[in-house]
């Protein structure tokens, strides 16, 4: 019976719910991409929370904000950075598989607008 069969969890979740996944699992803030030892990440649901964190930092450090997606085997990528003061939209997700996606356009065009 599928129910009996522990490898069949994710399946059965699907079924039981039915609307997609969220691509973007989570937004991270880092206050200073080069200090030296454990990086220091601020982690919130959803991106208004994130961009104000990181818009209250000081800019004369390397900050960043980014995206931790849901996959399987997470991964995250920053998609603003402030460097020499200056915040740049960083486009590493245009080269990276699966990253290139609508919900990650509709972010970018909507909620990065101006940077």
């Amino acid at each position: 019976m599928v129910a009996d069969n522990p490898l069949n969890d994710e399946y059965l979740q699907i079924i039981d719910d039915p609307k997609p996944q969220s691509f973007i699992a989570r937004f991270y803030v880092s206050p200073d991409l080069q200090v030296i030892g454990s990086l220091e990440l601020h982690f919130f649901d959803s991106f208004e929370e994130a961009y104000s964190d990181y818009a209250s930092l000081p800019s004369d450090k390397l900050k960043a904000l980014g995206i931790q997606n849901s996959n399987r085997l997470p991964g995250s990528l920053d998609f603003i950075q402030c460097r020499d003061g200056e915040d740049v939209l960083v486009e590493d997700y245009k080269a990276v598989k699966g990253w290139d996606n609508p919900e990650i356009a509709c972010l970018i065009s909507c909620g990065f607008a101006g940077i």
